[in-house]
């Protein structure tokens, strides 16, 4: 995997397949390396629509990506959560730094058959 997704190779392989990072990663397991994923329903991409999500599972899940700028209402409302000081997060000003860590956090739960 380290061709593609080490020494600043992997934000150039997402730009050339021109996909989200947590796509990327699929595509470098599955299509470069020939490993399959299992699908775990689990794990949410912002590709999907997450306020489709029932709150009462909202707990359960194990990753729930979220819009950024180029689409701020795709959120999932957890009530009881942090303030913005705690969790600046919520108004999608994640530094390039927070982002690595929860790629490289989803990354190290990807479970190959």
């Amino acid at each position: 995997m380290s061709p593609w997704a080490s020494l600043g190779s992997f934000m150039s392989t997402a730009e050339r397949v021109r996909l989200p990072d947590d796509c990327t990663v699929g595509y470098i397991v599955e299509g470069l390396l020939g490993a399959r994923l299992l699908h775990n329903s689990l794990f949410h991409s912002h590709l999907e629509n997450l306020q489709r999500l029932p709150p009462d599972t909202v707990l359960q899940q194990v990753t729930l990506s979220y819009g950024g700028p180029e689409n701020p209402q795709n959120v999932v409302n957890v009530a009881g959560g942090f303030s913005l000081q705690q969790d600046p997060t919520r108004r999608g000003e994640r530094s390039r730094g927070a982002r690595t860590s929860v790629l490289a956090s989803c990354c190290a739960t990807v479970t190959c058959e």
